[in-house]
């Protein structure tokens, strides 16, 4: 190989790998960096709402209620279990003690799922005697000698 096509072979080289340089690690870095900086910012915002009193950023009420999930639970357990017993007995060549017992289990299985849903949903509303709404911060409580106010004091 002549001394011009090996130098010509090292500027291409050099070039390609400035090329991927640009290309790979810059996006890297930059997606590092703004990585950190987000986390300062999440750090920052957790920190302000602690100084304040305030849920935690993330940790908000769930979308889900108690007591939807009982009745939920009150209602679909018995349709599924009822609609599944329909099923497995219609233009079946069971013998006719097999249906019944498909519909016995099918009854004990949704009157279970009526029962277990209406106490979720009653404990879910009586909660120690509040309503459901348990999720939402609570207020500081504060003792009147610990409350500095301006007109009290005169100053």
């Amino acid at each position: 190989m002549s001394h011009d096509a090996f130098s010509l072979s090292v500027l291409a080289a050099l070039a390609a790998v400035a090329i991927l340089m640009i290309v790979v690690a810059l996006p890297v870095v930059l997606s590092m960096r703004h990585a950190a900086k987000d986390r300062e910012f999440q750090h920052a915002e957790r920190l302000k709402a602690l100084e304040m009193g305030r849920p935690l950023p993330g940790e908000s009420t769930p979308e889900y209620s108690p007591k939807g999930a009982g009745t939920g639970i009150g209602v679909w357990v018995p349709i599924c279990a009822l609609g599944i017993a329909l099923a497995a007995t219609t233009d079946s060549n069971n013998s006719e003690a097999a249906d019944v017992a498909i519909w016995v289990s099918a009854g004990c299985v949704g009157m279970t799922g009526v029962i277990c849903g209406t106490i979720l949903a009653v404990r879910a509303t009586m909660q120690n005697g509040r309503t459901a709404n348990h999720f939402a911060p609570s207020k500081h409580s504060f003792e009147e000698s610990e409350i500095d106010t301006v007109s009290r004091r005169g100053l």
